[in-house]
């Protein structure tokens, strides 16, 4: 049986890596318009609903702010965080949450332009549960440790 060794992690310059790269890619995929088809589908759906067409646009230096901001947020807490279910869990709920932005923005009278941050928190949420796979997390380290010690007998 040959024992895998997880490479040591370096959860700063991770952070700010994976952060980069979700900027990147919703910057790319905003540059070919994949992301405008991404917005005209949730508007077409938000109309479909029922709903009345938003007048207004979202600053776009808000949005990019907003979109960096959780990105970074999404991926230290998830390279902070020990075991695979929480880290998913925290994804999974800041794609939900980013999700409320629609009938908020919708109450602004704003269109629900949410597509760069979705795609943003997709790949660094991706990216940082690939890098805790891959990785030796001190979250992990310190989780192991804690329950070993407790579960000693008394």
């Amino acid at each position: 049986m040959v024992a895998t060794h997880k490479h040591p992690a370096h959860v700063g310059f991770a952070t700010i890596a994976i952060t980069l790269m979700a900027i990147g890619l919703s910057a790319g995929l905003k540059f070919l318009g994949l992301i405008a088809r991404l917005d005209t589908w949730i508007t077409e759906l938000v109309i479909k609903l029922g709903l009345s067409a938003p007048v207004h646009s979202l600053d776009p230096y808000l949005l990019w702010t907003a979109t960096a901001t959780l990105a970074l947020g999404l991926t230290a807490v998830m390279l902070n965080v020990s075991s695979s279910w929480r880290r998913i869990l925290v994804c999974i709920l800041a794609l939900i949450i980013t999700l409320f932005w629609v009938p908020v923005l919708l109450l602004a009278s704003h269109k629900p332009d949410i597509g760069v941050a979705l795609i943003g928190l997709l790949w660094a949420g991706c990216c940082a549960l690939i890098y805790t796979k891959n990785h030796e997390m001190p979250a992990d380290l310190t989780d192991n440790n804690n329950t070993t010690q407790t579960d000693a007998p008394r």
